[in-house]
């Protein structure tokens, strides 16, 4: 079973460090990070599958490859790994994993910044970046993860630490603060530590702004709102390559283990709902149908009770009620014999969706909801 998602990434600076996971329960730390990347450069430096048993979990990830030789997708040094109960086979997803990182999550990932920024260019004009900076652990200097500029930005590894230092000093909730350097405005959001954040712990989002007539303060509100959307846009992202990620596996999962005959049983049942009803209402009407049979031919042994009495064994009329009697119970041995026919193929479809229902019950532990 899927238990969660991950996006990694490579700096020469930094090393492999956790862009995002979701959800946030048993939180990659950074030696987890770059065990799951080191698989991948000991396998090859072009993209490539890789698996890996930790000590609660196993891994299955995609690697895009390297810039310098050979990389699939929009992006080179990027790496989605799904985090997998210890009972799963990580080879299952060997065919799903390369389409779901390289068509899916790192192409939605590398737009978001610059779709925000070109949204908040509409409200503010003077900004011209978003910053997104995280921090490996105590100890480590803080980084940018991913940027979007409106123009090129002489951004110092002072100014990155300044702002880190200044938006968490004493900080364990979400904190918005303001720096300045340089001609240069930043509100900064920080999102909070893993005992207590929004959407996604220990990362900082800054907006960047040239020195205008609005004061930066003025920016507040919606920097605020603005960082809760974004943040929720990228595990929107991990979410859905989730959901992909299931659908592709029950597809794959029914193409493998249902045989054929109980799939178009299944897709019948989906499909023709309206038929089955159908089926049903006619097998109720036949009932009903056969019962005022029963009701007529009583009537009619009642009838012919008084006719006998009356008619005192004149054979003409005798005959013809004795035909009547005997078309009626033709009838009535035909409609039975339909009733049965049709009780038999429900049966027989009923027994299809009592298997089709056990084959669901057994899957259900190779599906993520």
């Amino acid at each position: 079973m899927v238990n969660g998602i991950a996006l990694i990434s490579w700096r020469d600076d930094i090393g492999a460090y956790l862009v995002a996971q979701h959800p946030q329960v048993s939180k990659l730390d950074v030696k987890d990070v770059m065990s799951i990347y080191n698989v991948h450069r000991q396998n090859s430096l072009e993209p490539n599958f890789g698996s890996l048993a930790m000590k609660n979990l196993k891994v299955a990830s995609y690697f895009t490859g390297l810039k310098t030789t050979k990389y699939v997708g929009p992006a080179p040094n990027y790496i989605v790994s799904l985090l997998l109960d210890r009972s799963e086979n990580p080879s299952n997803f060997r065919k799903i994993l390369p389409n779901l990182t390289t068509d899916i999550i790192i192409p939605n990932f590398l737009e978001i910044l610059p779709d925000f920024l070109e949204k908040f260019k509409k409200i503010a004009p003077d900004i011209v970046g978003i910053i997104l900076i995280q921090k490996q652990s105590e100890g480590e200097k803080p980084f940018i993860v991913f940027q979007a500029f409106k123009k090129a930005l002489d951004l110092t590894s002072n100014m990155i630490r300044e702002i880190w230092s200044k938006t968490t000093k004493n900080a364990t909730d979400a904190k918005y603060s303001e720096y300045k350097e340089d001609k240069l405005n930043f509100a900064n959001f920080y999102t909070g530590t893993p005992d207590k954040f929004v959407v996604i712990p220990g990362m900082i989002v800054s907006y960047i702004f040239e020195e205008s007539s609005t004061p930066i303060k003025e920016y507040k509100k919606i920097v605020l709102d603005y960082s809760f959307d974004l943040l929720m846009k990228i595990i929107a992202i991990l979410t859905e390559g989730l959901n992909k990620l299931s659908e592709i596996e029950l597809q794959t999962l029914e193409q493998k283990f249902i045989p054929a005959e109980t799939i178009e049983t299944s897709t019948e049942i989906k499909i023709d709902e309206e038929t089955k009803l159908k089926d049903k209402l006619e097998r109720i009407e036949l009932k009903t149908e056969v019962k005022k049979l029963e009701t007529r031919l009583i009537e009619t042994e009642e009838e012919r009770q008084k006719s006998l009495m009356m008619l005192e064994g004149d054979k003409e009329a005798m005959e013809h009620l004795v035909d009547q009697i005997t078309k009626f119970q033709d009838e009535l041995i035909d409609k039975t014999q339909e009733l049965t026919n049709l009780e038999e193929k429900v049966e027989e479809k009923d027994k299809h969706i009592r298997n089709l229902l056990k084959i669901i019950r057994s899957l259900r532990k190779y599906v993520s909801y």
